[in-house]
């Protein structure tokens, strides 16, 4: 909780992204919780929503091991 609460914060005012990109055959599936869901935003430990959507994760295994194409969809969702 206290990494997605130093998320939170971070949204709020900082020029911010945040990229992890999964290796190996690890469960990510802690990871996967920093982005929230589908239907509602990351929240912190008040239960209020992050500002922005700042943290992106990909998984290098679901890309076949493809660099290129790891690194095209851990950047396409930071701004410019």
């Amino acid at each position: 909780q206290e990494t997605i609460d130093l998320i939170c914060t971070a949204a709020e005012d900082a020029p911010l992204s945040v990229v992890i990109i999964g290796v190996g055959n690890r469960d990510f599936s802690a990871v996967e919780k920093l982005l929230g869901d589908e239907t509602e935003r990351l929240r912190d430990s008040r239960g209020i929503p992050i500002a922005r959507e700042i943290v992106n994760f990909v998984s290098f295994k679901q890309h076949a091991g493809n660099a290129t194409e790891v690194i095209a969809e851990a950047v396409k969702d930071i701004p410019e």
